[in-house]
């Protein structure tokens, strides 16, 4: 990849980075409230409804930003274009998988 290629990848990046939060930032965002819709930065064809965190739909979260002990998040896969459920990519208790990381954006 030549130097001019490789700048602009890294800009690209920067820009997601900057955009990205967690899923718990998201939720406070959202006025502490489910549902909502978020993928990671990197999903095309995949999204997720969040239905509840800390098994709550609505209320603040306990411990500290901008991780609050990591609770569970809990929701279904769904292909945002078309709303249909992507039932091959939910975990058996429909969880999230890493929803303190910084790679999530709300739609």
């Amino acid at each position: 990849m030549d130097k001019e290629k490789w700048a602009e990848v890294m800009e690209k990046q920067a820009g997601q980075r900057e955009r990205s939060k967690n899923v718990y930032q998201l939720y406070e965002e959202n006025g502490c409230k489910c549902p909502f819709i978020v993928k990671r930065t990197n999903w095309v064809k995949t999204a997720f409804v969040v239905e509840t965190i800390a098994g709550n739909p609505s209320g603040r979260l306990k411990g500290s930003p901008p991780y609050h002990g990591n609770p569970l998040v809990f929701g279904h896969y769904i292909n945002p274009e078309t709303g249909e459920l992507v039932a091959d990519r939910s975990a058996k208790d429909g969880s999230l998988s890493c929803p303190g990381s910084f790679q999530w954006e709300i739609l």
